[in-house]
């Protein structure tokens, strides 16, 4: 419960700075827009899945990041050495994301918000010792973003 409260705060960050970068690169071109609805349906589930699952060379999920490399680091070593491992990950698993929002945050903009919710959703985990809220708030962020994305014009 309070690891998905948790989650969905942070996480409505990312959603507020997609909604505000409505009109750059990465809303206009997302192929959940112009697919099919049944079509455009599967993308979403296709990005819930791997926002959460542990394929790290498809971008870095919360399950891998956070509930193997974070936790399992934290457990045997320094907590920021932890942070710090996860974070590059993180980032690393991002960079199609900051690349698309670069149009509108700028590249600092965009690098910043990766991290902070890279850092904000270390801190959740850390506190809560449970990486399912945000699994379950990356999959919501996905099915919020693809309802505005039909809805656009």
């Amino acid at each position: 419960g309070w690891s998905v409260v948790l989650g969905c705060t942070l996480y409505t960050l990312a959603l507020v700075s997609f909604l505000h970068c409505s009109w750059g690169e990465m809303m206009h071109t997302h192929a959940v827009r112009t697919a099919p609805l049944g079509q455009a349906m599967v993308i979403c589930a296709c990005m819930s899945v791997i926002a959460a699952r542990t394929d790290l060379l498809t971008r870095g999920s919360d399950l891998l990041t956070r509930g193997f490399i974070l936790l399992t680091l934290a457990r045997h070593g320094p907590v920021l050495f932890a942070i710090a491992v996860q974070n590059v990950t993180w980032y690393v698993g991002h960079l199609d994301e900051i690349g698309a929002l670069a149009d509108c945050l700028g590249v600092g903009g965009a690098t910043a918000l990766t991290l902070t919710l890279g850092i904000g959703g270390d801190m959740v985990v850390l506190r809560t010792r449970n990486v399912v809220g945000l699994c379950v708030a990356h999959v919501l962020l996905n099915v919020i973003l693809t309802t505005y994305l039909r809805t656009m014009t």
